[in-house]
């Protein structure tokens, strides 16, 4: 009489195989997936959900001057009750205008936050900054700087 083995030692192993052969877990060509970004600030903790550049905003309500382009950092709260929070401060930041938060690209050039709070449902920050760079080091007050590459 064969002896079987229970399913999962069965179905298990050749789960994991195709999983590692898919390359799940990891980011593209297999490496792993980078940590997420974390913003700490005094209202609370968010996560980088997206960095890019765009030439308008809010359906073309906000438009970049010529040679410049949008930095839009969209935002998660790590806790949703601090959502309001950072709302407030982002929003505060933007109009004070007193560059408290603010990025930098790589030749040096500082550029204040323009734009904070809630749009179109999202949490975000937005920048004016020169058309040609991509990466950027973001400020906070009281924080080390992070780095943000733009899609």
């Amino acid at each position: 009489m064969r002896r079987s083995r229970p399913l999962w030692q069965v179905f298990l192993p050749a789960t994991l195989a195709f999983f590692v052969a898919a390359g799940c877990g990891s980011g593209p060509g297999g490496e792993r997936a980078a940590s997420p970004q974390i913003i700490r600030t005094k209202a609370g903790d968010a996560t980088v959900v997206n960095v890019l550049r765009t030439k308008s905003l809010a359906g073309g309500y906000y438009h970049a001057p010529a040679g410049s382009t949008i930095l839009v950092v969209y935002l998660r709260p790590q806790v949703r009750s601090q959502r309001q929070s950072l709302i407030n401060l982002l929003g505060h930041s933007a109009a004070s205008g007193k560059g408290k938060i603010y990025v930098v690209d790589s030749a040096g050039k500082r550029a204040n936050i323009e734009l904070g709070g809630l749009l179109e449902g999202r949490l975000l920050m937005a920048f004016v900054t020169p058309q040609t760079e991509r990466t950027f080091k973001l400020f906070m007050p009281g924080e080390p700087s992070l780095t943000l590459t733009a899609k």
